[in-house]
């Protein structure tokens, strides 16, 4: 969902999102926290900043999810941008000041570490995981769940193509480094791309179970889809862009012994009418 105010501008909240929700195979979401993705990193004017804040208020926002681009943050090995280091915690700061709790999403791996312009994935997982414990320990008590990387299930966030070992294997080094830094920030599973659920599986063999607190998704309905009811089948499986389909992320979890809550970190609707 994206929000105009009189400037037709960056200034957008995006993809409303239903955060800290429990959901079950069979039951309704818990305690579920209304949110936006806001535009507080996203290169705009401290005057826009504000503005994103006061509609957050108004909206009745209590969660929000900023990004944290590490290509900006440390352009070159463990030389760290101080200007962009500063605007994330003036964002983090903002989002606080308006009654929110802060998800910060990483992603997006420097030339240095990935090896090539090209490339958004980095080579050695302790490279990120070093990353991931500066900026947690820089923002300790401020940021309330990081989320490690995007949608890594598509090759547009995971430049070298979906691969759950490698995912896994930046979970398991990113997680125990959040945790030394800030014991009370949550680590967030990426929000995979719809409801992912053989991304999710491929990850939990490969070793991602107790390197999360919490698993992220993003149940985009297909195009044409009349409702959050509506569902298309895969086999027997609800389709992965169903929206519905966050239910069989559920059974992936609790085939793996797995109850960590589910968090909607984006979500939007279809109107274009067309399958």
């Amino acid at each position: 969902m994206e929000l105009r105010t009189n400037r037709i501008s960056r200034f957008a909240l995006i993809a409303l999102i239903a955060l800290a929700a429990t959901v079950s195979l069979t039951g309704r979401a818990q305690a579920a926290i209304p949110g936006v993705v806001s535009d507080l990193t996203w290169y705009v004017p401290d005057d826009d900043k504000q503005r994103t804040v006061d509609v957050m208020k108004d909206l009745g926002s209590g969660m929000t999810r900023l990004a944290i681009q590490w290509r900006e943050a440390e352009p070159q090995h463990g030389k760290y941008n101080e200007w962009w280091l500063a605007e994330y915690g003036k964002a983090i700061d903002m989002a606080r000041a308006s009654g929110q709790r802060v998800i910060v999403m990483v992603d997006s791996a420097p030339a240095w570490a990935s090896g090539s312009s090209s490339s958004n994935v980095p080579r050695d997982p302790s490279d990120f995981a070093t990353f991931m414990s500066t900026v947690a320990k820089r923002y300790a008590g401020r940021v309330d769940a990081w989320q490690i990387w995007n949608e890594q299930n598509t090759v547009r966030f995971w430049s070298t193509g979906p691969n759950p070992g490698a995912y896994a294997a930046m979970l398991k080094a990113a997680y125990p480094a959040v945790k030394a830094a800030d014991p009370s920030a949550k680590v967030v599973f990426g929000g995979t791309a719809a409801n992912d659920y053989d991304f999710l599986a491929g990850a939990y063999a490969a070793g991602a179970k107790g390197n999360f607190d919490v698993l992220a998704t993003h149940p985009y309905p297909y195009c044409g889809s009349n409702g959050p009811t509506d569902v298309r089948m895969n086999g027997k499986r609800i389709s992965k862009d169903s929206f519905l389909g966050y239910r069989e992320m559920r059974r992936t979890m609790e085939e793996n012994g797995d109850q960590k809550p589910i968090w909607i970190t984006e979500l939007c609707w279809n109107t274009s009418g067309t399958t």
